[in-house]
């Protein structure tokens, strides 16, 4: 008898050992998850099923975040508040939040599954946002700011988690139609990052990147110097005019090619390409070809 008793014991504590591994709220409620009849699901099943997760975040490539997303749902886990007018723009190399409230640049990547900050950030308020908006962008920055866990969730969706809170995202692609692009690209632009790798924001304002859109014309500076006419085709690529009337010859570099990074070369040829464009927000464009992409951010008025 005490034999089976002794049995029975360490099959109890067996039974509580595996149930201390699974962090609590790990599982929401077990007919939420498998088939329905209450018994614990397979692995595979646990990670995504009617919005269920694993306990560890999987890792994400850049592939899989790289873009504009919307987010659409903020709070705790068991009650997100439905949300409009906020969105995060993901780049390998940096996050662009931007809400009614506030615009948040923060340096950083993702790495085994979660946002790690690797750098500054910078916050700009806007003061005509109501106080109630104020309370809930706060909260949503302050999530991205502790470095969230990222869990793809069903669809095109991501679950941002961290101990202040969750966020739901949704991708969101804007890309500009032939009516409206212009008027959005132009004015200067710079080279904020080009295939995840940000470059060096203290580098000499006449050694940076600059991208220049104006009347149907590119023009880079300041090496290679070059000017390209253009059109926005369906979708929002952008599509080089070569008819030779329109298309303007490279200009010479006057000495400068030895010091210019290969990037800034690379860039010239991604914008050549007839790549993809994408808004993110109204200071921020991103430009993917098939091979490569980059991201513009647009430039104060005194540094054009």
């Amino acid at each position: 008898m005490l034999e089976k008793l002794t049995a029975a014991a360490l099959a109890c504590g067996c039974t509580l050992a595996l149930v201390a591994l699974v962090p609590s709220g790990s599982i929401e409620n077990a007919s939420d998850v498998g088939d329905g009849s209450g018994t614990a699901p397979s692995a595979a099943v646990l990670f995504e099923t009617k919005g269920s997760y694993s306990a560890i975040a999987p890792e994400v490539s850049d592939a899989d975040l790289a873009g504009t997303w919307q987010v659409v749902g903020v709070g705790a886990r068991s009650a997100l508040q439905e949300v409009g007018g906020s969105s995060i723009v993901m780049d390998s190399a940096f996050w662009v939040v931007r809400t009614p409230c506030f615009t948040m640049r923060t340096t950083g990547a993702p790495a085994n599954g979660r946002f790690i900050r690797s750098g500054g950030q910078t916050i700009r308020p806007d003061s005509a946002c109501e106080n109630t908006e104020r309370a809930r962008d706060t909260t949503i920055l302050a999530i991205v700011q502790a470095g969230p866990d990222i869990f793809p969730a069903t669809g095109d969706r991501l679950r941002l988690r961290s101990t202040n809170g969750e966020l739901l995202l949704e991708r969101g692609n804007v890309r500009p139609s032939s009516q409206d692009a212009e008027a959005f690209l132009d004015g200067g632009w710079q080279l904020a990052s080009f295939d995840g790798q940000a470059l060096n924001s203290n580098m000499s304002s006449t050694r940076r990147a600059h991208v220049e859109f104006s009347d149907g014309v590119v023009r880079h500076r300041p090496c290679p110097d070059y000017d390209f006419a253009f059109r926005i085709a369906e979708g929002g690529r952008l599509v080089p005019i070569e008819d030779g009337s329109a298309a303007l010859a490279p200009s010479p570099c006057h000495g400068h090619i030895e010091t210019v990074p290969d990037v800034e070369h690379a860039a010239l040829r991604l914008l050549r390409s007839a790549p993809q464009l994408e808004i993110g927000d109204e200071d921020t464009l991103l430009v993917n070809g098939e091979t490569a992409r980059m991201v513009l951010t647009r430039e104060a008025p005194e540094r054009r």
